[in-house]
């Protein structure tokens, strides 16, 4: 099934929606990796029912290693560069997930009666795959 517009679907879901999928939509990682980042979501959760957990994906910045630094890398030393084209995603800058939690923060400290308390995706607006992606940044 095509996970287009799901930002979440390589590591919570199992693709099987047609369209996005919202916070509030069963779990079904399949491999490890998934399973792993849905269990420290569970342990959280039950560690503290006042909990907020934001999903993001597809995280790109200046700093550290991200898809973004690879393709300019690459670009620089290679002619050509082959990029899959059948997974679907939303880019999302590590600089609004950081404004986002502090803007969070903020409005924790700001607000004690606060009960909005559960699952969040925090992801960047509109989606591509990754060779989309990549034509994107080489451009």
């Amino acid at each position: 099934a095509d996970a287009r517009a799901c930002p979440f679907h390589a590591v919570h879901r199992d693709g099987s929606k047609d369209g996005a999928y919202v916070e509030t939509d069963a779990t079904a990682p399949l491999g490890v990796y998934g399973a792993s980042k849905l269990a420290g979501e569970e342990a959280a959760t039950t560690a503290n029912p006042r909990h907020l957990i934001l999903r993001t994906a597809w995280v790109y910045s200046p700093f550290g290693r991200n898809f973004v630094k690879t393709m300019l890398r690459l670009a620089a030393d290679r002619d050509e560069i082959a990029v899959v084209a059948d997974q679907w995603g939303n880019p999302t800058s590590a600089f609004d997930i950081a404004d986002a939690i502090l803007h969070v923060a903020a409005r924790l400290r700001a607000d004690r009666n606060f009960a909005a308390f559960g699952v969040y995706h925090l992801a960047g607006e509109g989606d591509t795959n990754w060779s989309g992606f990549a034509r994107h940044i080489l451009d």
